[in-house]
């Protein structure tokens, strides 16, 4: 996806687009691209793979996304 080289504003990016699957009803696909875009932050830096967790766990309970 990286659209931007700013790691605050690929995330801003991300989560917009993944709300955006999510509210044409693809909550799967929006709920994949915020968990392999947590996995891509993961070599880059801490700060930034903690914000994308924060919000993963926001999207599940947003979307009532179930573990099994």
């Amino acid at each position: 996806m990286n659209m931007t080289t700013d790691p605050l504003q690929q995330l801003l990016d991300t989560v917009s687009v993944a709300m955006y699957y999510a509210r044409r009803g693809f909550v799967d696909q929006g709920h994949r691209l915020l968990i392999e875009e947590c996995v891509k932050s993961s070599v880059d830096d801490g700060d930034t793979r903690a914000r994308y967790r924060l919000i993963i766990k926001s999207f599940e309970r947003r979307w009532k996304i179930q573990h099994q």
